[in-house]
Parts: structure tokens; sequence; C-alpha cells
């Protein structure tokens, strides 16, 4: 009888390496949303130089999209049922995500008074 293919359905580790890589995208991106902060005021501009602020932004931007993309892969990877894991990743989308956003946002403000004070 010829090879049998592995069973691609059942991997016990995917959870795992989904949620590890997801919090460190998340972490990497804080980082360099503190990195602007000390690079600059991107809202008023009179701390530092905005535009770097700003790239330095843009390179973080990409790396919050995909830990939410990672975070979301998570949750569909669990063997819940159908309907748990299409509300868990509506209320992650929902609740989480803007709550990140706003952290992300503090993080880059905490940058900008510890970078910048007097």
């Amino acid at each position: 009888m010829g090879r049998m293919l592995p069973d691609i359905t059942r991997r016990p580790h995917l959870p795992i390496l989904l949620g590890v890589t997801s919090l460190a995208l998340f972490a990497i991106s804080f980082w360099l949303l503190y990195k602007a902060g000390c690079a600059g005021d991107t809202k008023g501009g009179s701390y530092g130089d905005p535009l770097v602020a700003l790239s330095v932004e843009g390179a973080a931007l990409p790396l919050f999209v995909l830990a939410v993309v990672g975070a979301i892969s998570l949750v569909a990877s669990l063997t819940l049922s159908l309907r748990y894991r299409v509300a868990l990743i509506v209320a992650f989308v929902l609740v989480a995500t803007p709550a990140l956003w706003l952290t992300g946002l503090r993080v880059e403000s905490w940058g900008l008074r510890t970078c910048f004070s007097a």
C-alpha cells in the first residue's frame, strides 16, 4: 500500500506558535510606538522630528495588523465549536483590537513624556 499522507488538520502546536508570534508582534509594535514617541511629537510637532516619528509609526502599523491577524488565526485554530470561535473573533475585533490600538497610543505618549521631560 502507498504512503499515507500526514493529517494536516491536527496540529497541536499551531495555537501556541500563533499565540507566541502574535504576542511578539504586539511587543515589537509597541516598542516601535515608544520609539516614535521618543523621535518626536506627531500631534503638535513641538518636540523632536515629527517626520521621523511618523515613519516609525508607519513601521509599527503593519506589525500591529499582523499581530491582530495572528490572534484571530489563533482563535480560529482552537478546537471549539464554530459558534464560540466566531463569537470570540467578533469580540476580539470589536473590543480587544481598539483597546490594543489605544494602548499603543498610550505607549507612544509615554515615550514622548519620557524622552522629552525637562
